[in-house]
């Protein structure tokens, strides 16, 4: 189960996001900071997509600067503390709406 989270981690993220596209877009009568969100749910999708899937991705950088060998497995698993992070900052002003401090991670 690790491997496959692994393996699978940005495709993973790209579910559980389009499955709050989808929550969202049923639910339906949605503020303006909840629709700025499902934009950047958008764009952080395509964004880890083209730094995962075309060359030069910024894992691949660092390691460079830094000198370490990194494989595909951990490559690809270095995604899961950024989807989480993304999650987060996707999930709290999404569902916290109301509240100003929630509001915060947005311009981040």
């Amino acid at each position: 189960m690790i491997k496959f989270i692994r393996y699978y981690a940005l495709e993973i993220y790209t579910v559980i996001s389009m499955l709050i596209l989808l929550i969202a877009g049923i639910i339906g009568d949605l503020s303006v900071i909840q629709k700025f969100v499902l934009v950047y749910i958008f764009l952080f999708v395509l964004h880890e997509w083209e730094e995962m899937k075309y060359p030069g991705s910024l894992t691949k950088l660092i390691a460079n600067m830094i000198g370490v060998d990194i494989n595909s497995e951990q490559e690809k698993a270095s995604r899961i503390p950024t989807s989480i992070l993304l999650l987060t900052f996707i999930i709290t002003p999404l569902i916290l709406y109301n509240y100003p401090i929630a509001v915060l991670p947005l311009p981040f």
